[in-house]
């Protein structure tokens, strides 16, 4: 079983994390005594049939452990391994009947020929991606044919070759048990090193590859370079699988190297578990012995290997690996009890991080500008930040402030004569990967996290960069890359009890909240130990107390001597960690200077707040509504992730075409509330009923159907499709005409003037608030009866969340019934028709909104009584 380091802090009783993450260790006995197995049986077993049998496993093994390395761990999807495998089996017979037949030799050989041949994949994939990549690399099989046509004297033609020797190795001839030997050896030789490479360094690294190239590079890595190094290593054990494969067929035919193979290479990938190491080896026997297991059913092996993919697709996720790893969480929950609840308010003192100096360097834009087709985004826009001062950076959605971030970063080139300089030094011209290097830092405001890669390992990898080690001290764990990686553990545990959650270190990090999420990243850029960090939206998602903190840490980077920059709509909280504060607006700097000032101009307060209006008057009271049915009712509602119940006998009745604000300190399940009504978390006990009808046992969709959208946190949107695409995916549960649909998605953008105006554009160039703006529009082109809002104001400027509000209260107004989570909970109260307080996963408070106008009650009900 899995085995890592316990994080400071962590009790004995605490549930043990997942330990199939990057950096965890296997028990070394296990896969020992499985190697020492497989090197005896040949020697033990006289049964001509199963040495032959293994020896197959092994090349189908050798071949899939590439596919995984490629694509589970470095998310290149590229399926020519059959390609590589042919390759190498071709040259290596072809120089076995020409040239020499030492197996040794030859074995180098192939994989060498096959790791170039990866490299020029490489240069594909940057060019080409996903799915046009994939094809690609698919059709490069069909070329094998052909190719042996060109060459029919060395290759044999379409007939083949048919007089390959047996191998020798150092002279002596090598039998069929000897070759299984050596098979079984040259397998354990690189699995060996597969599982250091993607337990390292490196596989944090090819996972942050598979979740974003921008983010590889704002971490100090070439996507060029790691593309060409998971290209390589993923080509090579397939050239080696080829060369075994010619000698133990001792018969090659272009035929063998078909789709038909190549389907069966992804099936084997998938069954094992594509980001798995050794479950190469589980899919490969699998699917070795699956076909041979019936003389008729070899003739429809691609039919085979389809359904197994079909059936894996839907019974279990992550192959037989996954299967084996949750029910090793299981044994681990059942033997250490359940786990400890992360609460995140402890840690160590914020200075404690910074007792050495950071060496910061002094910024300084001058003109950027910078155009998106005929949208200005950026006008001759110049800015400056020093070491030791934290500088703000406000203005409303869309006024550019990401893209001066990026231009930074460079993530983009400015238009014109404009100069990005550091230090005195002139970086406007450098690569992303260059700047990063050079000690600039940076958060996302969509906290971008590599799936499958601990907490503790996600953080470490901000230092790799100004700690490099070679692929060979990697592979080899050398004294050098213990060295580091003991300093990278150190380092991000420091960083990580900085930021409350040392606990969960050795956990996922993707799982975790979004609150979570955004320190772990906040923590991953100052291991990077920057000279400049940009934070871009750090608050969001965070909640009061996490924002304090957030703010100290903050100043105590400064402090330290880095230069900050800091994007976040929370105006309040920029001027509170801000010395020199900029604003920009459609674009323009129209105001810079110290926070407290910049924050009194009034062309500021315009433009970032709106033009001051008198509050806003409810239509009607909630005394003088008329009696409203109950439109969805919850009775003694019970729900939960995993072992752990969030939701306990909680009972809510929302009426029709009311407000329903929840509040209630971060964790009192809140968001668990309402995907739990939205069917996206199950319910354990308890009742849901929708006018009546019971829908607690429905699935989501059905809910959907029923009238019940959901609108979750994190502008959750499809990117790549236009704006009006976007509306119209959300009319989809109505049974409606074209020019019905078409209306209604009109209907629906007239509340959103700024996307209206937009709506042939993709929604990515939306800016954080926009896109946040369009989930709504989405949900509401449903015409749902219940609308349920999780932080819908997360993003949005001040003056577009009130307008934000007042559209959801004139929804209620038109008989619409509305669920809010907010953390804006004064604006929510404003237009709430009722008020239900959550705490430990329980009610405690249902009351009408006028009882919080009370500043002090109210924050009681936001933070809890503690």
């Amino acid at each position: 079983m899995f085995d890592a380091q316990r994080p400071a802090g962590a009790s004995a009783g605490e549930a043990a994390p997942a330990r199939w993450l990057p950096g965890g260790r296997l028990a070394p006995a296990a896969p020992a005594i499985a190697a020492a197995a497989l090197v005896v049986f040949p020697l033990v077993s006289s049964n001509a049939y199963w040495i032959r049998e293994l020896s197959l496993i092994v090349v189908l093994a050798l071949v899939v452990s590439g596919l995984n390395l490629t694509f589970g761990h470095a998310g290149e999807l590229q399926f020519g391994q059959v390609f590589a495998f042919g390759l190498g089996c071709y040259v290596t017979m072809i120089l076995a009947i020409h040239v020499w037949n030492d197996v040794a030799a030859l074995l180098l050989i192939g994989g060498m020929v096959a790791a170039a041949a990866g490299a020029l994949a490489a240069l594909a994939a940057t060019r080409i991606g996903g799915w046009p990549l994939a094809i690609t690399s698919l059709l490069l099989i069909i070329t094998i044919p052909d190719l042996a046509s060109i060459f029919p004297q060395a290759t044999g033609g379409l007939n083949g070759l048919i007089d390959i020797p047996s191998p020798h190795l150092v002279g002596q001839a090598v039998d069929s048990t000897a070759l299984c030997e050596i098979a079984v050896i040259v397998a354990i030789a690189w699995f060996a090193i597969y599982r250091n490479l993607v337990t390292s360094r490196y596989g944090v690294v090819l996972r942050t590859l598979r979740q974003s190239p921008v983010l590889a590079a704002s971490l100090g890595f070439s996507p060029m370079r790691i593309r060409l190094v998971a290209h390589a290593l993923g080509a090579f054990p397939a050239g080696v699988a080829g060369c075994l494969f010619g000698f133990i067929s001792l018969v090659v035919t272009p035929s063998a190297f078909g789709l038909s193979l190549a389907i069966g290479v992804v099936a084997a990938s998938i069954v094992g578990g594509a980001d798995s190491v050794y479950g190469a080896i589980a899919g490969a026997a699998v699917l070795q012995l699956g076909p041979e297991g019936s003389l008729t059913l070899d003739r429809y092996a691609p039919i085979a290997y389809g359904a197994v993919l079909i059936v894996a697709a839907i019974a279990f996720h992550g192959g037989l690996s996954g299967l084996g790893q949750t029910a090793a969480a299981r044994l681990g929950r059942r033997w250490r009890g359940p786990p400890r609840v992360l609460l995140g308010d402890a840690g160590a003192s914020v200075g404690g991080a910074f007792t050495e100096a950071l060496d910061g360097a002094a910024l300084s834009a001058v003109s950027l500008s910078k155009s998106y087709g005929t949208a200005r985004a950026l006008d001759d826009v110049s800015l400056s930040a020093r070491p030791g001062e934290v500088t703000g950076l406000i203005g409303s959605n869309g006024s550019g402030k990401t893209t001066l971030l990026n231009l930074i970063c460079g993530f983009g080139r400015t238009a014109g004569p404009g100069a990005v300089r550091l230090g005195g030094t002139d970086i406007t011209r450098l690569s992303a990967q260059a700047i990063a290097r050079r000690g600039v830092a940076r958060t996302f405001q969509t906290p971008s996290i590599p799936r499958g890669v601990s907490a503790l390992d996600v953080v470490a990898s901000g230092r790799f960069a100004r700690d490099p080690r070679g692929l060979v001290s990697c592979v080899l764990r050398l004294p050098g890359y213990r060295r580091s990686r003991h300093a990278d553990r150190r380092e991000a545990l420091a960083l990580l009890d900085l930021m409350g959650l040392a606990e969960v270190a050795d956990h996922e990090a993707a799982t975790l909240s979004l609150g979570a999420r955004r320190l772990v990243e906040l923590a991953r850029a100052l291991c990077a130990q920057p000279r400049l960090l940009l934070l871009d939206e750090p608050a969001a998602g965070l909640s009061a107390e996490q924002t304090r903190r957030l703010g100290e840490i903050i100043r105590a980077i400064a402090g330290a001597g880095a230069t900050v920059v800091v994007i976040d709509h929370d105006f309040a909280f920029v001027a509170g960690v801000a010395d020199i504060a900029y604003v920009l607006h459609a674009g323009t700097l129209i105001a810079g200077g110290p926070a407290a000032a910049v924050a009194a101009e009034p062309v500021v307060i315009e433009s970032f707040l709106g033009r001051p209006s008198a509050p806003a008057e409810r239509s009607h009271t909630t005394q003088a509504r008329p009696h409203r049915t109950d439109a969805i009712e919850l009775s003694r509602v019970v729900s939960g992730y995993g072992n752990r119940a969030v939701l306990r006998q909680v009972s809510l009745r929302p009426r029709r075409g009311e407000i329903e604000l929840v509040l209630g300190p971060s964790g009192a399940g809140k968001t668990t509330l309402l995907a739990t009504i939205a069917g996206l978390v199950p319910l354990r006990a308890g009742t849901i009923a929708l006018d009546g009808r019971d829908v607690g046992r429905l699935p989501a969709h059905r809910r959907a159907a029923a009238g019940i959208a959901y609108v979750p946190e994190g502008k959750r949107i499809f990117r790549e499709r236009t704006i009006v695409e976007n509306v119209v995916l959300g009319t989809f549960p109505l049974s409606l005409s074209r020019r019905e649909r078409a209306a209604l998605c009109d209907e629906v953008l007239s509340g959103f003037p700024v996307l209206q105006a937009r709506s042939a554009q993709p929604a990515g160039v939306l800016s954080g608030g926009q896109q946040q703006m369009l989930a709504i529009a989405q949900a509401l082109a449903a015409r749902p009866q219940i609308l349920l809002l999780d932080e819908p104001s997360s993003g949005l400027a001040p003056s577009v969340a009130s307008e934000v509000f007042q559209n959801i209260r004139r929804l209620s107004d038109g008989g619409m019934t509305v669920l809010i989570v907010d953390r804006l909970a004064r604006e929510a109260l404003a237009i709430a028709d009722h008020v239900t307080v959550l705490d430990a996963g329980g009610v405690v408070a249902a009351c009408a909104p006028e009882a919080y106008g009370d500043p002090e009650a109210l924050l009681t009900a936001r933070l809890g009584e503690g």
